[in-house]
């Protein structure tokens, strides 16, 4: 996806969309930091032309990057007011739960409804229910554990998600 995104960003460096789900993929690919220019930072700039929804959406992705985890949450949650069912303001809401809430004092597992309504939304979303599992490692509830570990090896793992998939098994 990442390949994709940088060719559509390259065919049209005002494509807004393009620098923001480029930002999206880079993260998910382990390598935010790999590109000589800051692909949120450029969807921001061209933002003028999109939905107020999909300009809230890059707000809050780029508020989560700089580690304000205050605004993030905030914008996701009026993206939600408006659009109870868009998934990826669930998604993302529920990753800066988990990823920030340790550094403000709060538990992860305040992400737990968020992971919950991704995966309601998006059963086969890995991320949301690798989230989930770790919750519930960290709960200790190996039931769950064990039940949401069981929908990860439908989804057909890489190597990599494995490895992380057995790791906390262990």
């Amino acid at each position: 996806a990442a390949d994709a995104f940088t060719r559509a960003a390259e065919a049209d460096s005002t494509f807004a969309l393009a620098h923001y789900r480029l930002a999206l993929s880079m993260l998910w690919a382990d390598v935010p930091h790999t590109l000589p220019f800051q692909p949120e930072q450029r969807a921001l700039r061209h933002s003028v032309k999109l939905s107020a929804h999909d300009r809230d959406l890059i707000r809050a992705f780029i508020a989560w990057r700089n580690a304000n985890a205050e605004a993030a949450q905030l914008i996701y949650r009026q993206i939600l007011s408006m659009y109870p069912d868009d998934v990826e303001a669930w998604h993302q809401l529920a990753e800066t739960l988990f990823h920030y809430n340790p550094l403000r004092g709060r538990a992860s597992a305040e992400a737990q409804h968020a992971f919950e309504r991704t995966s309601q939304l998006d059963p086969a979303n890995w991320s949301a229910l690798w989230h989930r599992a770790l919750i519930a490692a960290a709960a200790r509830d190996w039931d769950e554990f064990d039940e949401l570990v069981a929908r990860l090896q439908t989804l057909r793992p890489g190597p990599e998600q494995s490895l992380e998939v057995l790791a906390v098994r262990a």
